[in-house]
């Protein structure tokens, strides 16, 4: 019988362990997300399951709330879509693309819209009158 004893005192206690590093951090954190999506109020920023960053208009019921993602573009969605409920005053992280400069030693005085339309006219073969392409008849001699 102490043999016995002696053989699930380990089992207990890996069971013991798993129960406080992995059950209840869970179930704390399940609660946390419920309570916070019943407390979603109007004008709240949110994040949904899919990534999408909306503004809550309306609470319909305990299951539907009513989200603005764009401006003038509303939809309904369940509240379980929720994936985190941000502040009123935390400003959404928006990646702002790099301005291109003008001017300088690099760009040579040359606006980005001159280089956007330059690139342009070489995908579509629009190039202008002196412009060579390889392979062209006037591009030079072959022997």
């Amino acid at each position: 019988m102490p043999e016995m004893l002696g053989q699930l005192i380990p089992i207990f206690v890996v069971m013991g362990i798993v129960y406080i590093l992995v059950i209840r951090p869970r179930s704390r954190r399940e609660k946390e997300q419920l309570a916070q999506l019943r407390n979603v109020r109007r004008g709240d920023t949110l994040v949904t399951t899919s990534g999408i960053v909306a503004k809550v208009t309306k609470s319909i019921d305990d299951a539907e709330i009513e989200v603005e993602i764009a401006p003038n573009v509303r939809v309904r969605m369940l509240r379980t879509a929720v994936a985190e409920v941000r502040a009123k005053g935390e400003p959404v992280r928006e990646e702002t693309p790099p301005t291109a400069k003008t001017g300088g030693a690099k760009g040579g005085g040359k606006s980005a819209k001159s280089a956007e339309t330059k690139s342009s006219d070489v995908k579509t073969g629009n190039g202008k009158a002196g412009d060579s392409k390889p392979g062209d008849a006037g591009s030079g001699s072959q022997s």
